[in-house]
């Protein structure tokens, strides 16, 4: 093969390399419209400090606020992607809760 046909298919692979990352990271990233703080979160008539955000009608609080308010003590295991929020006087007893990512 001479030099110049050799950079054309070199160029090509590189050009199909940076569109074909560009492609896949597009899936990967979305922008969306959501509230900060649109609503006061209360356990037992106490209002829960920390942040929210509505998003299409849901309303997304951090578990360790919660369980902090619940009296809990709170674990994220990063390895198997899950929080663990115990009961402060019991270890044995837990309850978990398992977050799986998605993409949309």
């Amino acid at each position: 093969m001479n030099k110049r046909l050799q950079g054309f298919i070199a160029g090509l692979l590189v050009c199909c390399l940076i569109l074909g990352t560009t492609v896949l990271s597009a899936g990967v990233t979305k922008t969306i419209k959501a509230v900060f703080n649109q609503v006061t979160v209360k356990i037992d008539g106490k209002a829960v400090s920390g942040d929210n955000i509505t998003y299409n009608n849901n309303v997304y609080v951090r578990a360790d606020k919660i369980s902090e308010s619940l009296g809990k003590a709170f674990n994220w295991d990063k390895k198997k992607n899950t929080i663990i929020i115990n009961n402060s006087n019991f270890e044995n007893q837990r309850d978990v809760v398992t977050f799986k990512s998605y993409r949309s």
